[in-house]
């Protein structure tokens, strides 16, 4: 399976990324833009550190969240497992599902923001194992 790593500085991607294979791997300091005309199929994301913004709808098999931040006013719908580990957020107007094939897990003891007007959308099972979750600005659950 391929690794695509995106690290420090930051991105804007577009055309077709995936077509449900291979890991994304993003870390360090930059932001990266999965653009709006972009198509984004992948087997793995896994977001550390740094901020990732989907501006369109995006699909997933399995998204792994660190410290980092997932952002966008576009949909990430995760098909099979979401494992949100670290004190990470997820912020902006777009939304966060987990399908109704999927299992997800909130974990670690950093604490797990949701801003601005984001939606986590669960709508398969989930499991809050530690932590605290924090909702600010309109985010819903």
């Amino acid at each position: 399976m391929p690794r695509r790593d995106s690290t420090g500085v930051g991105h804007s991607l577009s055309g077709t990324l995936g077509s449900m294979g291979g890991t994304f791997a993003f870390s360090g300091a930059g932001a990266t833009t999965i653009g709006a005309g972009a198509t984004y199929n992948v087997g793995n994301t896994l977001i550390d550190s740094g901020q990732v913004d989907f501006q369109n709808a995006a699909t997933t098999n399995v998204l792994g969240l660190g410290e980092g931040v997932l952002g966008g006013g576009g949909t990430l719908t995760v098909d099979q497992t979401l494992n949100w580990t670290g004190g990470g957020e997820m912020v902006g107007s777009g939304e966060t599902i987990l399908a109704s094939t999927g299992s997800g897990s909130w974990s670690g003891t950093g604490t797990k923001d949701l801003r601005g007007s984001r939606v986590f959308r669960n709508q398969g099972s989930f499991t809050w194992n530690e932590g605290n979750v924090s909702f600010f600005d309109d985010a819903d659950f």
